[in-house]
């Protein structure tokens, strides 16, 4: 996908692109090819992961350093992940850019967007939240 799709504009009804961005150079102009390979009334769908961890509040739990009281190995290790995946070329950034890259095209007519949040540990009690545990 790297090197362009423009041998097969017209040629789809639906796209269905998942957990591809780590590998995608640039994102934003995959999607504006998306929309050339599509046929009339075509469908794309995305699906990305966000590569970090939030708070129940929804807010973003930085990789503070080892020894830090606010660490987290799961979000240093999401870090080490972003780092590299920028390294080899990849958009890191690009699942929460995608439907404001998808409205950014005429041709997408209809684009709906969701974050779905995923638990990766259970609360001690309900409204409790414990960043050891």
């Amino acid at each position: 996908m790297n090197l362009g799709l423009q041998p097969y504009d017209g040629a789809f009804d639906i796209i269905h692109g998942r957990l591809i961005t780590s590998g995608i150079k640039d994102y934003q102009n995959l999607i504006v090819q998306i929309a050339q390979i599509l046929r009339p009334d075509g469908l794309m769908l995305l699906s990305e992961c966000d590569i970090q961890s939030y708070d129940e509040e929804k807010r973003l739990l930085l990789p503070y350093p080892v020894g830090h009281p606010q660490h987290t190995a799961l979000a240093a290790f999401q870090k080490l992940i972003r780092d590299s995946v920028r390294v080899r070329g990849g958009g890191a950034d690009a699942p929460g850019k995608l439907a404001e890259w998808a409205r950014s095209v005429p041709s997408f007519i209809d684009v709906r967007a969701e974050d779905l949040w995923i638990a990766t540990r259970p609360c001690l009690e309900p409204g409790t939240f414990d960043r050891d545990s």
